[in-house]
Order: C-alpha cells, then structure tokens, then sequence
C-alpha cells in the first residue's frame, strides 16, 4: 500500500513517527548524558561526589519515553568544583551545556528547533499534497462525467420537447376525434 489514506497512514506508523521518535530519544539521552557527566565531575555540599545521576532513562524502551528525574535533596547536587565546597562552579558548568552543541553540531534548543520545524515542515507537504490530490480526484470526477455521465440541463431540454410534442399529438388526437364525430354526424 503506497497511495491513498491507508498508505498515508502506514507511512506515518512506520516512518515518520519512529524518525521523530529517534530524534527525541538523541535529544534525551544527550541531555541526560551531558547532564550527568557535568555533574560526575563536581562534588555535592558536603564534598563528596555524586552517588546517584540526576536523569535516568531505559536505553530498550528509549530515552523519551523513560527519562526521569531522581529524586535528590539539594545537598546531594554536584554544584561544587572538586577543591571548593559550597562553591557553584560545577553549576555554572551545567548551565553552560545549554549553549554547547553536544548534539550532532547543535545546542539542545537547536536540535529541539529543527525536529519542530521538520515537523511543522512535513505537515505543510501533507496539507499541500492532499489538497493537490483532492483536485486531482475532482478533475477526474469531472472528466468521467463528461465521457459517461448525463447532462441534467440536455435532459431537462429533452424533457421539454417530449412534453410539447406529447400536447400537440393530443390536440390532433381531439381534432380527429371531433373530425370523426363530425363526419359519422353528417353521413346518418
């Protein structure tokens, strides 16, 4: 099945969706990746390295669908550098991955950006190509009722002279019928 709606839609399960999906799973497991390793290099108020990540997420169900957050206190968050407890250097690091392009040459938004774009982009050819197929359905429909179809407006001219000659053949049956009368009247 490659045309019509039931095409369109076997394209969309088995295409579309899943590149759509693989892009938000890179873009998951990239955040959640760039994340925990800024923060595996920090150390938490206390001065001790981080002993649970931030995101976790199921590699076999995929990284959209199971991304998570633990459930830390703030005390146990890496903000600090090694060497300077209390600091917010290490915090400053994962602040800065918002600008860094970890993800294919593109920053988290960027990437995010261009799926929502081939997104919106891919839902303008669908609108444009069923709009075209739509007028394409309309002109064969035209074009076979040219070729097999009846004109209302020939019949309907058809219909009328039927109807004119259906009177005139009444009113000569009623003239021949007083014709007659007239005739068998005369010879009596």
């Amino acid at each position: 099945m490659t045309g019509g709606k039931l095409g369109a839609l076997l394209e969309d399960k088995n295409t579309v969706v899943p590149s759509y999906l693989a892009d938000l799973n890179t873009l998951a497991q990239g955040l959640a990746d760039n994340v925990n390793t800024a923060l595996s290099q920090g150390i938490d108020q206390n001065g001790a390295a981080p002993a649970t990540n931030l995101f976790t997420y199921d590699p076999a169900v995929g990284a959209a669908l199971s991304l998570a957050v633990n459930p830390l206190t703030p005390d146990q968050i890496a903000a600090a550098l090694p060497g300077a407890t209390g600091g917010n250097g290490n915090a400053l690091n994962v602040a800065s991955l918002a600008d860094a392009k970890s993800i294919n040459g593109y920053t988290f938004a960027q990437f995010y950006g261009n799926l929502g774009g081939r997104v919106g982009s891919d839902l303008s050819l669908a609108k444009s190509s069923q709009a075209t197929q739509q007028l394409q359905l309309s002109q064969t429909q035209d074009l076979r009722a040219q070729v097999s179809g009846v004109s209302l407006n020939e019949e309907a001219e058809h219909m009328v002279a039927f109807q004119r000659a259906y009177e005139a053949t009444s009113k000569m049956i009623g003239i021949l019928n007083s014709l007659t009368e007239t005739l068998i009247n005369i010879i009596k």
